[in-house]
């Protein structure tokens, strides 16, 4: 008799969706922890990109912030007392194949 094969659900059956608003929601909430006081500048800025509408959501592209600026990309060099932050949204699918339950 040949072994039973494995069913599989999706994980999600729902789609992933990250709005601009819960996104500032969860930035807001970053302002109130002490271990996130060096970013202060840099997520106000992230704040008023969304508010504003310059960013309309999460996207897969990287928004480089640097001392509360946009800049173009990664700074080469940071000096003491600044901060750098990557506003980026990656959602990551894995995928198994399984060719024997048995193996």
């Amino acid at each position: 008799m040949a072994p039973a094969k494995p069913t599989f659900s999706p994980v999600c059956t729902e789609p992933f969706v990250i709005s601009a608003e819960s996104r500032i929601r969860q930035l807001r909430k970053f302002l109130s922890y002490k271990s996130q006081e060096y970013q202060k500048k840099n997520i106000l800025a992230l704040i008023h990109l969304y508010e504003t509408g310059q960013l309309a959501g999460p996207t897969e592209e990287t928004i480089w912030i640097f001392d509360g600026k946009v800049v173009d990309s990664e700074p080469d060099k940071i000096p003491p007392g600044s901060a750098v932050w990557a506003e980026v949204c990656l959602i990551f699918i894995f995928c198994y194949y399984f060719t024997d339950f048995n193996a």
